[in-house]
């Protein structure tokens, strides 16, 4: 693992630059935390994370050793990035138009994590745990006042922890590489915990806490899945040339 990172962030230049749009991105989250009135703020910090998932992409493509499941993770990433950037943009001015809007992100990043790991008895269970906690969560607690959006929150309930429970099964998965499987399950569970934020701020009757909380987990969940076009892809490369020369070595 120790090896593979390294490998990983040997391209200075390429990491300076994703350094880059991560500074950039938080510091305008901050500011939006900080000036939440100002909504410019997030506007570009949103924009940002998408301009980081294409310049990874852009970048990925270049590789000869890319193959065909690689390059459609990264396109349906690129794809999912897309709708979030959307979703960010109109929540303010229509949540149930900008919850719909992140879902259809969130099944294209269930799609994209499909290419990693192909679908399996493991992911029906872990969604029926993960899913029912959400449920149990969302009906439990005696707080929420939906206002007729109850239907929007379930359906939407359902789509990220499917999104979230793909990511949890691929950690089983034993032929994709440590760092590529854990970076997506970590920009999975920060973007779910975010939304429950979001929900408690929303429809619970949270205040403050909940509403910095939200944008400190959506942020980086964000930065993370659009460098993951890059860094975890590139990871799933290191590893498969690993074992093509380890199984060199050993057929020697």
């Amino acid at each position: 693992m120790k090896n593979e990172i390294k490998s990983l962030f040997e391209d200075r230049t390429i990491l300076l630059y994703n350094c880059l749009f991560l500074l950039s991105i938080m510091t305008y989250d901050v500011l939006y935390i900080v000036f939440s009135e100002i909504f410019a703020f997030k506007i570009m910090a949103s924009a940002l994370f998408f301009a980081c998932g294409l310049f990874d992409y852009l970048l990925l493509i270049q590789n000869k050793n890319l193959d065909k499941k690689s390059k459609r993770f990264a396109e349906f990433m690129v794809v999912g990035l897309a709708f979030a950037f959307a979703g960010d943009v109109v929540i303010n001015l229509h949540f149930a138009i900008g919850a719909g809007l992140f879902a259809i992100g969130h099944i294209w990043f269930l799609i994209s994590y499909l290419q990693l790991s192909k679908i399996n008895w493991r992911d029906g269970l872990i969604f029926a745990i993960v899913f029912g906690i959400s449920l149990l969560i969302i009906l439990l607690y005696p707080h929420f006042e939906f206002k007729g959006m109850f239907p929007v929150i379930i359906c939407y309930a359902l789509i990220i922890s499917a999104m979230l429970s793909k990511s949890i099964s691929n950690i089983f998965d034993k032929k994709l590489g440590c760092f590529v499987k854990w970076y997506i399950f970590a920009g999975s569970i920060m973007f779910f915990l975010s939304d429950m934020c979001l929900l408690f701020r929303n429809f619970g009757g949270m205040g403050r806490l909940f509403s910095i909380l939200c944008l400190g987990l959506y942020y980086p969940a964000e930065i993370i899945l659009a460098t993951s076009i890059f860094y975890g892809i590139k990871s799933i490369i290191l590893s498969k040339a690993d074992s093509d020369q380890n199984t060199n070595i050993v057929s020697k």
